[in-house]
């Protein structure tokens, strides 16, 4: 196993770990970030609690309906111009988007 790979395992911090476990929603993760995040998970709290709301909201997604992810966008577009582009601009003040 390359240097890296065992840096990665045996050093992973929150913030990397969060990232992981969002990543692994989407892709399947190497067998060292695996290791990493299940390493890091095994001793911190917090990340399990994060990795079990993330796969519940996963399962959520998947058992809702799809009436509600089409009432949910039909609802973005019926905003007006004016009220997108106050929610824009409070976004922009908060750091949340340019």
């Amino acid at each position: 196993m390359k240097l890296a790979n065992l840096k990665l395992i045996f050093s992973l911090r929150c913030h990397e770990a969060s990232e992981l476990a969002s990543a692994a929603l989407d892709r399947e993760l190497t067998a060292s970030e695996r290791w990493g995040l299940r390493l890091h998970t095994f001793v911190c709290k917090p990340c399990r609690r994060l990795i079990r709301q993330l796969q519940a909201m996963r399962e959520l997604m998947r058992s809702a309906p799809t009436t509600v992810h089409a009432s949910s966008a039909g609802a973005v577009a019926r905003l007006s111009a004016a009220r997108r582009q106050q929610i824009k601009q409070m976004l922009a003040e908060s750091g949340g988007a340019e």
